[in-house]
């Protein structure tokens, strides 16, 4: 896991994209490489036609359910946490335990 502080240090390359029409184009291309490319031109079409409030409502919705799944795989691996042990479990694995602590202080403090 990359602590907070290591994310400025990260850099991001933006993704080369390529209009080859060969195998060797289903490993370079953005997204998966068990999809066709007809069906990720489809799909980055329809992304294309997308308003900018309908991309970030659909990115929104898909961090949702992300975190809803990742939450869920707590649960089913500590079925006896409450949900408020689920949300500090589900921080301490995405964030880091010293931001767990530290929200858990918080919730504490104010009960």
């Amino acid at each position: 896991m990359v602590g907070r502080s290591n994310l400025d240090s990260l850099s991001f390359q933006p993704v080369e994209w390529s209009d080859k029409d060969d195998e060797t184009d289903m490993n370079t291309h953005p997204y998966t490489t068990d999809t066709s490319k007809e069906a990720q031109d489809l799909q980055l079409e329809l992304v294309r036609k997308m308003s900018p409030a309908e991309r970030l409502n659909r990115a929104l919705s898909l961090s949702s359910d992300l975190v809803e799944a990742a939450k869920a795989a707590i649960r089913r691996r500590h079925p006896n946490l409450s949900d408020r042990e689920v949300g500090l479990k589900f921080i301490e694995l995405h964030y880091g335990a010293e931001l767990a602590a530290g929200v858990r202080a918080t919730l504490e403090a104010s009960t």
